[in-house]
């Protein structure tokens, strides 16, 4: 496999590292929120949005583990390429925590396995006091040490939760908890896709929203999807504890990736010393801005930060999503604190 395959997943797994505990349901044998026993469908987006929001103060630590099944189409960038199928197994833990002096901290790990052609590619993010470190280990890229420095990473969980930019997740060891709920990636997807609610529907015991969007056929964030991104995507959020429990995207009726929830622990025993990571066999970790391919990446979503920032100082209008925007229905979003390390 090449450079460029490998990449090619490493983009969708880049994106469950801020959905992948919005992948959490009801799964025999796990631990649950604490929510009504029979809630009311809800009457649309917005008002779905709303109650996972809601959902996110239930929960102060968490532990999940899901599947991710990808299609990886070659044919259009190589002469002589094919459909490539790839699954990644992803593992997450969160703690948010008070400190002395009432500041909230978040303490974020996660490490994914992804099995492809190329071989194991590993991807290690883990985040604390003194911002987010990364390990990236692939047999044809080798191995990488980043550190993401604090004020850095402040930028970048923003850019994550009013961007909705589910690829900084690589980058920021995702501290928002609404991120992995899922309202925040709704609001997300709103800018590239069109949401609405359709009829609730049954995964195994769960009764679950079903939210389909459809890809907007203008506009900047569509653009922003690249090539043979999907036109199409699905989201099923259970109704009783207001987690998303699949999510599926798709381009012209072909699934192209899906995720599923296979571990959820949502009392899990967490301490912080659990929350560090060393190099190895020598090895030292590296500025992530001093990284080329990784320095761009960020350059790239700081701009768009910022001109998401100017476009809030303007009178309202549009439909960005987010703080100062707007959400899926109209309803202006409510400023959200960033909180946490």
């Amino acid at each position: 496999m090449t450079r460029q395959a490998a990449h090619s997943f490493a983009r969708p797994l880049q994106l469950l590292g801020c959905l992948f505990l919005g992948t959490v349901a009801a799964v025999p044998g796990s631990a649950q929120g604490q929510a009504p026993a029979k809630p009311a469908p809800a009457k649309s987006v917005a008002d779905l949005l709303a109650r996972m929001e809601a959902a996110e103060a239930r929960f102060d630590r968490i532990s999940a583990e899901i599947e991710m099944r990808q299609i990886v189409d070659m044919t259009e960038r190589f002469e002589g390429g094919k459909k490539i199928h790839m699954k990644a197994r992803v593992r997450f833990s969160l703690l948010r925590k008070k400190a002395k002096d009432g500041k909230l901290q978040v303490f974020a790990k996660m490490s994914t396995e992804a099995q492809g052609p190329g071989g194991l590619t590993k991807i290690a993010v883990v985040r604390n006091g003194s911002g987010a470190f990364i390990h990236e280990a692939n047999e044809i890229s080798g191995q990488r040490w980043l550190h993401v420095p604090r004020e850095l990473l402040a930028r970048l969980t923003k850019a994550e939760r009013v961007l909705g930019d589910s690829q900084a997740g690589r980058f920021t060891g995702t501290s928002q908890l609404g991120s992995f709920l899922g309202a925040p990636l709704l609001e997300g997807l709103s800018g590239a896709y069109q949401l609405s609610l359709s009829q609730p529907i049954k995964i195994g015991e769960a009764s679950c929203e079903h939210v389909v969007g459809k890809l907007k056929s203008e506009g900047h964030d569509a653009s922003m999807l690249g090539r043979g991104r999907p036109d199409r995507v699905d989201l099923y959020v259970d109704q009783k504890n207001m987690l998303l429990r699949r999510m599926v995207h798709s381009l012209a009726g072909e699934e192209l990736y899906r995720v599923e929830l296979i571990r959820l622990d949502l009392k899990p025993e967490l301490s912080e010393a659990e929350f560090v990571m060393k190099p190895t066999n020598g090895a030292s970790f590296q500025d992530i801005t001093k990284d080329p391919f990784a320095e761009a990446s960020i350059r790239s979503r700081l701009e768009r930060l910022s001109t998401w920032e100017k476009e809030q100082e303007k009178p309202e209008k549009g439909d960005a999503g987010g703080e100062g925007g707007k959400k899926p229905g109209g309803k202006k979003a409510p400023a959200k604190k960033s909180g946490g390390n």
